[in-house]
């Protein structure tokens, strides 16, 4: 028998079969061929960063600045997506400056023994050098993994040169002692290429989709210096918390340590890093941050979905202001024979624990509770490690209740205390309307420039086209149109009933300034699909605040908020409750306002000035015993001119209503 020789294999076969996909290589060649990629060696105090540019800038607009993940480098991180389409027509109006970390771009000389690596927070910092050298004024940063962290440490230390981030696969924690652990026992066991590539894909993916292992494999540990690429890992091991959390609004929004820019996360569905982005999700302000979970997708969605991360990175653009015109992207044209497509884009992001707690089932009380109240009493004996969810979308059947009932609009008060919604004179068309369901945005758009905006939080908004993740909707109120993530807007059914909304959306919407004290609406809960949440508004004397009240469902369909009162369906729960508060904060009063929908509520005219001045009146008069010859006297002057001020300005709110 023949001795067996050894054959090295040193081919490597593209990312993707098809004409969108392309392997490393051809990225060299469009380089090479256009002209466009200009390398640069930049010195700053913590070492040389390698920088390749590609294109010029384009007046003040800000530069695409990208940074990959570890065993990557920009070629291998970014190829995939930048020579896609619909990437290239917008990189038509930007420049593009790809980062390498240290050490980590192809050809790279081994460190010196003893090489000192930046740590993350030192890499961050490299950057302003960098904008420096190249003349630019700001950045939008597109980073994958450890580059996402280095994006977001350079955001929080120069707000003013970031004005939008796309963080892939981000993870805004340090590693805890049970993943240093573990990264120790498993660096016993296996090289640094399986750690890495346990870092970048799921199981399923290694097992599944050998062709894509298979070339990163082969990559990592032939492209890439092993002993610089150990020093970048290390790094990035021993990075700090990035120190971020979500701003309350009014309270810290100015002072809390938080990206102040537009943000957008990506993560697929099946991705290592999908907890990781969740709990990055929950420390940002849900104003400015988008959650973008895609669907058949692991880690790198750069490399498997490009197309539908190019979609949503034209869009985020376009929502900061730039390229306006441009118009739809190819793969939502052909959106009806895409074989995959993004399942969730949630702008209702998952909120951290103690608002997941707060959302939580609690014991059963004798009356109804605010969910804060259950918290307060539940958090330490029985929702202790409550693992966080992203808001649930389920669609909910009801049922109209008596030919007299119109949920349309209501009354905020009435001599009689008739319920919100008893025989309410509505158009047919507008009730027909409410029974189907109207759409509501839940952002002031655009995100960046607020001086000219074209749609406005509580806008009720008019659908023209519906590409599925997106809508080109108008606004009533601006008479402007608009291309928005779904995600941006809320369904309306029943006039109360909101659909894809979640706490801190709920809260914002009930404190603008057309509510009055039990405005109310009710949506689904983050945490049980199986329940719903009432918001109710209760203006006090001295502070102004929303209450949330978990609305159960019984076996047989029934539901009720204290266990003494049940209804059969969410109408008759709300005619109760506006009928007497039964333990709630208020009565409810009014729907949650929805402008070009709602009548703004005018000013209150001046009641008739007083015609008394009690400082001018003395004591003798006003407690005298002895009745004067017509029965009047300066107190029941008073009382009539008070209880004549109350009465016309009942009648002035009660004439509004109706």
């Amino acid at each position: 028998m023949d001795e067996l020789q050894d054959v090295q294999l040193t081919e490597i076969k593209p990312l993707l079969a098809n004409k969108n996909g392309r392997n490393f290589q051809d990225f060299d060649c469009q380089l090479s061929c256009s002209g466009n990629g200009v390398e640069h060696d930049i010195e700053t105090p913590h070492g040389v960063l390698h920088v390749t540019m590609r294109g010029v800038p384009k007046g003040n607009r800000p530069v695409i600045l990208t940074y990959h993940d570890i065993g990557l480098n920009h070629k291998s991180c970014f190829n995939t997506l930048f020579n896609y389409e619909d990437m290239q027509e917008i990189t038509q109006h930007f420049a593009v400056v790809h980062v390498d970390a240290p050490g980590q771009q192809e050809g790279a000389a081994p460190f010196l023994s003893g090489f000192q690596y930046p740590t993350m927070d030192e890499l961050a910092e490299m950057l302003p050098f960098v904008l420096t050298e190249l003349k630019f004024n700001s950045v939008i940063g597109i980073g994958v993994g450890a580059g996402a962290y280095i994006l977001s440490r350079f955001a929080l230390n120069h707000p003013s040169l970031v004005e939008g981030l796309v963080l892939i696969d981000v993870d805004p924690c340090a590693e805890g002692w049970i993943d240093w652990a573990a990264s120790k026992l498993t660096g016993w066991t296996s090289n640094m290429v399986d750690i890495i590539m346990a870092h970048h894909f799921s199981a399923e993916e290694l097992t599944d989709n050998q062709e894509l292992i298979q070339t990163y494999r082969l990559h990592i540990a032939q492209d890439i210096n092993q002993d610089n690429l150990a020093l970048f890992c290390g790094s990035y091991q021993y990075r700090r918390d990035l120190g971020i959390e979500r701003p309350i609004v009014g309270l810290n929004e100015h002072t809390v340590n938080t990206l102040t820019c537009p943000a957008l996360l990506v993560v697929g569905d099946t991705s290592p890093a999908v907890e990781a982005v969740v709990e990055c999700n929950s420390r940002l302000n849900p104003t400015k941050t988008t959650l973008l979970k895609m669907a058949d997708c692991g880690g790198l969605p750069q490399v498997v979905q490009p197309g539908k991360l190019a979609e949503a990175f034209k869009y985020f653009v376009q929502g900061m202001g730039y390229m306006p015109s441009a118009g739809m992207t190819r793969l939502s044209r052909s959106r009806t024979t895409s074989s995959s497509s993004i399942t969730s884009m949630e702008s209702s992001r998952s909120r951290n624990n103690l608002n997941s707690l707060l959302e939580g089932s609690g014991g059963l009380d004798s009356g109804p509770q605010t969910m804060e109240d259950r918290e307060k009493s539940n958090l330490s004996s029985q929702h202790q490690g409550l693992p966080q969810r992203p808001g649930s979308q389920h669609t909910f059947k009801y049922r109209y209740f008596g030919k007299g009932i119109k949920m349309g609009t209501c009354h905020t008060r009435s001599r009689s205390r008739a319920p919100v919604s008893e025989n309410i004179s509505v158009p047919e068309s507008t009730a027909a309307e409410f029974q189907e369901s109207i759409i509501v945005a839940l952002y002031n758009y655009p995100l960046i420039d607020q001086s000219q905006l074209k749609m406005r939080i509580g806008d009720r908004l008019t659908v023209t086209s519906d590409d599925g993740d997106f809508l080109m909707v108008k606004s009533p109120t601006s008479e402007c149109e608009s291309y928005i993530p779904t995600c941006y807007t809320a369904k309306v059914t029943q006039r109360w009933l909101f659909t894809g909304i979640s706490r801190v959306k709920a809260v914002e919407l009930l404190m603008l300034p057309e509510n009055v004290n039990g405005s109310f609406l009710i949506r689904e809960s983050e945490t049980n699909k199986d329940s719903h949440t009432l918001s109710v508004l209760n203006r006090g004397a001295f502070s102004t605040s929303v209450k949330h009240y978990r609305i159960y469902h019984l076996p047989n369909s029934w539901l009720f908020i204290s266990p003494g009162l049940t209804f059969p369906s969410l109408h008759h729960l709300i005619l109760h409750y506006s009928e007497n508060a039964d333990g709630l904060c208020c009565r409810l009063m009014k729907p949650c306002y929805i402008g070009g929908l709602d009548k703004v509520r005018p000013t209150p005219t001046a009641v008739r000035t007083p015609t008394i001045n009690w400082k001018d009146i003395s004591r003798s008069v006003i407690f005298r015993q002895k009745r004067t010859e017509s029965g009047t006297s300066p107190v029941s002057e008073g009382l009539r001119e008070a209880i004549y001020s109350y009465l016309q300005m009942t009648e002035s709110e009660l004439s509004w209503d109706s």
